[in-house]
C-alpha cells in the first residue's frame, strides 16, 4: 500500500516510468508555467488549463467526453498544445481522429486510441469535413462508453477515457449553431501565431516532461 501522502502516477504500458510525488509539495503552479512558457512562447495558459481539466473529467469514465472547440489562424497552437498536454499527462502519441462516414469505422478509431490510453481525441480542421451538420449525432452520441470492434474481432466496451478536442481556423457554423452540441461544447480562440516550438525540445514536444526530473515535478 502506498502512503497516504503519495499519488500513484498512471502511465501507458512501455512508457516512461516518472516519481511518486508527494501531495503535500507539489510545484507552484507560477513556477510550472513560468518553466513552460519559457521553452514554449507564446502558449494559451486558458488553452491549457481547458485541456487538463477536459482530460480530468474524462478520466473516471464516468461520463459523457468533454468537448473542445479551439479556433484560430494557422501556426497558433490549436495542435501543437493538445500534442504538449498529452505527454504532460503521460497519453499515448497519436491521437488525431477523422469524422467516417461508415459508423464502424468512426467507432474503431476512438476504441483504438482509448484503449492504448489516449488522453484526448483530436479532429484537425473539423470546419473543412463535408456537411458536417450531418455527422453531428456521431458526436452527440458519444457518451461514458464506445462500443466498437477492432478488425476480425468481437464487440468491445471500453469506458470514454478522453476528452475530444476539435481544430479549426473559425467556429464552424454546425458547431455553433446547434443548440444541443453548445450544451456540451465549450469554446476558446486562439487570437495570435506563436514562435515555432519544434526544435525547442529534443525529446518532441509530448517529451518535454522527460527532459529532466524538474520539468518531470512541473507536470
Amino acid at each position: 500500500l502506498l502512503p497516504e501522502s503519495v499519488v500513484p502516477v498512471q502511465v501507458p504500458r512501455g512508457g516512461h516510468r516518472l516519481p511518486q510525488v508527494p501531495r503535500t509539495a507539489p510545484m507552484p503552479f507560477s513556477k510550472a508555467w513560468r518553466m513552460l512558457s519559457e521553452t514554449f512562447p507564446g502558449i494559451s495558459e486558458p488553452y491549457v488549463r481547458a485541456l487538463i481539466a477536459a482530460a480530468a473529467c474524462a478520466e473516471p469514465g464516468t461520463g459523457r467526453p468533454a468537448m473542445i472547440l479551439a479556433h484560430g489562424p494557422s501556426g497558433s497552437g490549436k495542435g501543437a498544445t493538445v500534442s504538449l498536454v498529452n505527454g504532460l499527462l503521460g497519453g499515448c502519441e497519436g491521437f488525431d481522429i477523422q469524422i467516417d462516414g461508415i459508423e464502424e469505422r468512426w467507432l474503431r478509431q476512438i476504441g483504438t486510441f482509448i484503449s492504448r490510453g489516449a488522453k484526448y481525441l483530436r479532429i484537425p480542421e473539423i470546419g473543412k469535413v463535408h456537411r458536417l451538420y450531418s455527422h453531428l449525432g456521431k458526436l452527440l452520441a458519444l457518451s461514458e462508453t464506445v462500443t466498437w470492434r477492432p478488425l476480425h474481432g468481437v464487440d468491445i466496451h471500453t469506458p470514454f477515457r478522453a476528452a475530444l478536442i476539435m481544430n479549426s481556423l473559425t467556429p464552424p457554423p454546425a458547431l455553433v449553431e446547434s443548440p444541443e452540441v453548445c450544451r456540451r461544447l465549450r469554446s476558446i480562440r486562439l487570437a495570435t501565431t506563436v514562435p515555432e516550438w519544434n526544435g525547442r525540445c529534443p525529446l518532441g514536444l509530448p517529451g518535454w516532461r522527460d527532459q529532466s526530473a524538474e520539468y518531470g515535478h512541473a507536470a
